[in-house]
């Protein structure tokens, strides 16, 4: 199972890489904003789609959803040089997203909301007297299915100040619209040989990490219990899911995942453009790394690390990248080894590639 990602600058001869040593290896994507991280995830993502490889991605910025839709570059000569023709996948991937008009509707159970979660979205404002009154209301309630409503009329029936603080919750709560009784399921979101995109771009940061969280989880228990194929996730802007300096809610299992998954037919390939700010548990776990340009000295540094048997050489190669350069490490045991990206057969859903250019 072969992929092709573009040319070796070398020689200009063809690249391919297995994917079923990518599968196995778990993938990381580095480079400084704007270099073209998305898009090459896109062209890896085309060639699991091409070996109809189930995948399902971590949208944090909107970017991947064109993806049904064919290239439209204008700049043929780069068709002709990488041999590629342009060509959308509107009938394998599927975009779900929280309340977007046109997508399919991601929600989460009621009876998955926990404590946490709302401390999680709402940090600060829910003190010891309101968390022990909600623990008491949900544990009433778990001998039977219940719905946020349940829970606002329960709480509704609270005496006491902690009362109108704990229904402000709720209710905010209600109105994102994310929970409910029919809820996705991680066979909703792992199918065969379809490319599965959770949007959740322009929500708060705190909900981001919430869903994914959730997702992870749900969709790592799936896969070992075997109710799900082999599949690959792709996670953008990874440092936002485990950072270096805190523990956040998707933090232990994102560590977990990385860790375990390709054990259990889960590989990831982890995209951040800020590799000092990632949790190195995460960092330290792809085998095969490719980098874009990266010039700042913390990301510089955290990379050499992450590399065995690094040279000072590839510090240098790093700064110089022309765009649509990167270079991988890991599908060679001498070297690293340089590649002009082919352009993609799908539509980039971010700031158009110019490929060639400093």
């Amino acid at each position: 199972m072969k992929g092709y990602i573009g040319r070796l600058t070398e020689d200009g001869s063809k690249f391919y890489v297995d994917l079923n040593s990518f599968l196995e290896a778990h993938v990381s994507i580095l480079s400084k904003v704007g270099r073209g991280k998305s898009y090459l995830a896109g062209v890896l993502i085309e060639e699991f789609a091409k070996n109809k490889v189930p995948v399902l991605v971590i949208d944090t910025h909107g970017e991947y959803r064109t993806m049904i839709y064919p290239n439209d570059d204008r700049r043929s000569d780069l068709f002709r040089r990488f041999g590629v023709i342009p060509k959308g996948l509107p009938s394998k991937v599927r975009v779900y997203s929280v309340n977007r008009p046109g997508d399919l509707s991601f929600t989460m159970s009621d009876r998955r909301l926990r404590i946490r979660d709302l401390e999680n979205l709402y940090p600060g404002k829910l003190k010891d007297s309101h968390k022990e009154r909600l623990s008491q209301i949900i544990f009433e309630a778990g001998s039977r299915k219940y719905k946020i409503d349940d829970l606002i009329n329960k709480a509704s029936e609270s005496t006491g100040p902690s009362k109108f603080t704990l229904l402000s919750v709720l209710d905010q709560i209600k109105s994102l619209k994310l929970f409910s009784s029919r809820f996705t399921k991680a066979t909703d979101l792992v199918k065969k040989r379809k490319i599965t995109i959770l949007d959740i771009n322009l929500l708060p940061r705190q909900l981001q990490r919430t869903i994914v969280a959730s997702v992870l989880d749900m969709v790592f228990t799936a896969r070992k219990a075997g109710k799900i194929p082999p599949f690959a996730l792709v996670i953008d802007e990874a440092h936002l899911y485990a950072p270096e300096m805190k523990s956040v809610v998707s933090s232990e299992i994102f560590k977990d995942v990385t860790a375990e998954g390709r054990k259990f037919g889960l590989a990831t390939i982890i995209i951040t453009q800020r590799p000092s700010r990632i949790s190195k548990d995460v960092l330290s776990q792809p085998q095969v790394q490719i980098y874009l340009k990266v010039t700042n000295p913390n990301d510089v540094q955290a990379i050499y690390r992450s590399i065995e048997n690094a040279t000072p050489e590839l510090k240098d190669q790093l700064k110089i990248l022309k765009r649509g350069q990167c270079l991988i490490s890991g599908v060679d045991d001498d070297k690293p080894l340089k590649v002009d990206i082919r352009v993609r057969r799908t539509r980039h859903g971010g700031r158009s590639q110019r490929f060639g250019e400093e």
